[in-house]
């Protein structure tokens, strides 16, 4: 039995499941403390993070995960960003 066609079959598979809005959405996420000053972070990370996982939500794959971390961004830019209460 040749198991090479699976192995492709499997990777193929795995590499089309992937989703590029929610892979950077995660990395802008984890640098989102990126140029803060102090407790003050610097807002382009985390408008990144928000705008890929918002277009992430759209995959049912991601819907999930994709959610959670959106609500972790609105958290951290109201706790961290925004410097008065009306932002």
């Amino acid at each position: 039995m040749n198991i090479k066609p699976f192995i492709l079959l499997f990777v193929f598979t795995f590499l089309m499941g992937n989703d590029p809005s929610y892979q950077n959405g995660v990395s802008a996420y984890n640098s989102r403390a990126l140029n803060a000053s102090g407790m003050l972070a610097n807002p382009d990370q985390i408008n990144l993070a928000i705008n890929a996982f918002k277009k992430a939500q759209q995959n049912p794959n991601y819907e999930l995960d994709a959610g959670v971390y959106l609500l972790q961004c609105y958290y951290y830019k109201g706790k961290f960003v925004a410097q008065e209460d009306d932002s």
